[in-house]
């Protein structure tokens, strides 16, 4: 809240406090109005509109604001009733059409709220084309316009229509607008629908029009991690630390990059900055755990991983992690129970599965671990795949698990050869075998 904003608040309450007459103009109501509710007190809201429309009985703008506080309270059948009495007064006002927009959006009627935003845009466009529309002496009602229907995409976006976002955000950018909001909600839909590169443009447009802007450095440096761009993902967040050096979230950002490229040290030296801001973090004594463990440091990764588990139950990399090291242990029972936990957070963690399947080997019989590992793998069930292809896949999935790699492989290139997936599902499966030599050079052997 700014001082103006604020003083105007602090008369309004004194004035209704000591019972006095209350008068401002309709500017200063919309201010009071619009406080209220952006802090939800919507009855306090209402008492301000309905001291507001007694002053100013005759202006429609009141009934718009009646509209969206009406909105606000999910009175929707009330605020669509006032919108079709408002609209006989004010046909070419598109903000009651956006205002309908959101009511259908609410009623999870998709094709509607489009179409009352089209309309409502339809309507913005033609507004600024009029000759006896002057930029200058009605640049307040200009930038209010503008406020508004730039705000269509953010009602699409936050009930996840983002293709629909995507076609009002173009609409914007073909005509120009260079906006650093416009940019970063465009990246936001194409992260959204997995679009990972046009997501990364439109994060990258974004800064061009504001460099300064940490959340967005963030973000584009998470999606480059996830797509497996670390160098640049490292310098987005040493760009966000470096305009707010207290940013938590790219600092353990940063500590997750050092560790996906097996720099564990500097992640440790990262995250020690944090250990003292937030002593009780599941997700910075997991990552200590994580390095630990690929330094060698077996006794000190256990540790981590208790006190990750202790700050955070239902997380389950801790429990694996501390599984693992059960079973280079070759404590496989503790590590089996340790397992079946994170499990029951998350059913289908393909690091889990394959661990407890190990771990099974060890303890019971070929067949129980072969059952384990890989009759409830998600990763199977998003491909369509034929029951020859699957029993194949399932052999190579299991040998590899039994440790017969040479049997794995000829099992691998029989699933290959049925489908070009296959490779891919095998490391999903197995994660740790894509740094498994004897399986890259059986398999390159192949390729070439």
């Amino acid at each position: 809240m700014d001082i103006e904003e604020s003083v105007l608040i602090q008369k309004y309450e004194m004035l209704l406090y000591n019972k006095e007459s209350i008068y401002f103009d309709i500017t200063e109501f919309e201010i009071i109005v619009t406080h209220y509710v952006y802090e939800e007190k919507y009855i306090d809201a209402l008492e301000a509109l309905v001291h507001a429309e007694l002053c100013h009985p005759e202006q429609t703008e009141l009934g718009i604001l009646r509209v969206k506080l009406l909105i606000c309270m999910e009175e929707y059948e009330k605020a669509t009733d006032l919108i079709g009495k408002l609209e006989e007064q004010l046909p070419d006002f598109y903000e009651l059409n956006i205002c309908q927009g959101q009511i259908y959006l609410e009623y999870s009627d998709i094709n509607k709220a489009v179409a009352q935003f089209k309309t409502a845009l339809k309507k913005y466009n033609d507004l600024m084309l009029e000759p006896n529309f002057d930029e200058e002496e009605d640049s307040e009602l200009e930038s209010e316009l503008e406020s508004e229907v730039y705000n269509i995409p953010d009602y699409l976006i936050e009930h996840e229509y983002y293709k629909e976002a995507l076609f009002f955000l173009h609409q914007f950018i073909d005509k120009g607008v260079t906006n650093a909001g416009i940019f970063y909600l465009t990246a936001c839909c194409y992260e959204n629908m997995q679009d990972l590169e046009k997501a990364e443009l439109y994060y990258e447009k974004s800064l061009d029009e504001d460099p300064f802007d940490e959340k967005t450095w963030v973000n584009l440096g998470i999606l480059c991690m996830n797509n497996n761009k670390l160098h640049k993902s490292l310098e987005a967040f040493e760009f966000a630390i470096t305009i707010n050096e207290n940013n938590y979230s790219a600092i353990l950002c940063k500590a997750n990059v050092f560790i996906k490229l097996g720099k564990y040290a500097e992640a440790i030296e990262t995250m020690l900055y944090l250990t003292n801001q937030f002593p009780e973090n599941a997700n910075i004594s997991y990552c200590f755990g994580v390095c630990y463990e690929h330094m060698g440091d077996t006794r000190e990764a256990e540790k981590y991983y208790l006190r990750a588990i202790e700050l955070d139950p239902q997380m389950a990399l801790s429990y694996c992690g501390l599984a693992k090291i059960m079973y280079n242990r070759k404590n496989f029972e503790t590590a089996i129970s340790l397992l079946s936990t994170a499990m029951e957070a998350e059913p289908y963690n393909e690091e889990c599965i394959y661990f407890r399947g190990l771990c099974l080997i060890n303890l019971i019989n070929n067949k129980d671990a072969f059952d384990s590992i890989v009759n409830n793998l998600e990763i199977i069930k998003k491909y369509p795949l034929n029951d020859d292809f699957i029993n194949i896949h399932k052999k190579a999935v299991f040998f590899y698990n039994a440790g017969d790699l040479e049997r794995a492989c000829n099992y691998l290139l029989e699933s290959m050869a049925l489908n070009n997936n296959a490779l891919d599902m095998f490391f999903n499966v197995l994660p740790l075998a894509k740094n498994d030599a004897y399986i890259i050079n059986y398999i390159g052997k192949y390729l070439k």
